[in-house]
């Protein structure tokens, strides 16, 4: 387990503010960090996207490491227990939805976020279905188990 280091988290935190000045294109940058510039570009995992991802990972282990309670919020711990389905299902709601989105675009901030709002919602769809599944299963198999007869051999 690594210690936190104040300097550490200090230095990972000015790399997240840049990284995200950066991003949204808030500060004039130099063309190798502007969005597709060599240094920055996210489709070949850019040198300042491969730093700032790992500041940001850095500082969520240190906040899990001194608040753990933050992440262990039940609703949160529900989708993780079902998590392949979660993702399967957020990757297909994603790519159907995808010109959906583009048609509520005009339509101002607020639509669009309420859209989003929607979509995370929805992700606890497929939790609980496969929940229910998980535990018709479990039921099934105590009964099966409890219908079997042991044999009795002789020899």
């Amino acid at each position: 387990m690594t210690p936190n280091h104040r300097g550490l988290i200090a230095l990972c935190t000015v790399l997240c503010v840049l990284g995200l000045t950066m991003r949204w294109q808030l500060l004039p940058w130099p063309a190798a960090f502007q969005q597709d510039g060599w240094l920055a570009t996210r489709r070949d995992y850019g040198a300042a996207y491969l730093i700032n991802f790992l500041a940001f990972a850095y500082l969520v282990y240190c906040l899990a490491t001194h608040v753990p309670r933050l992440f262990q919020w039940r609703p949160l711990a529900f989708l993780g227990q079902h998590s392949i389905q979660v993702f399967s299902f957020h990757i297909v709601a994603v790519y159907f939805l995808r010109a959906e989105l583009a048609r509520i675009a005009p339509s101002g901030g607020l639509a669009r976020d309420a859209f989003g709002i929607a979509l995370v919602a929805a992700l606890f769809i497929p939790a609980w279905c496969h929940a229910q599944w998980q535990r018709r299963r479990g039921r099934q198999r105590g009964v099966a188990a409890a219908c079997v007869v042991p044999s009795t051999s002789t020899m």
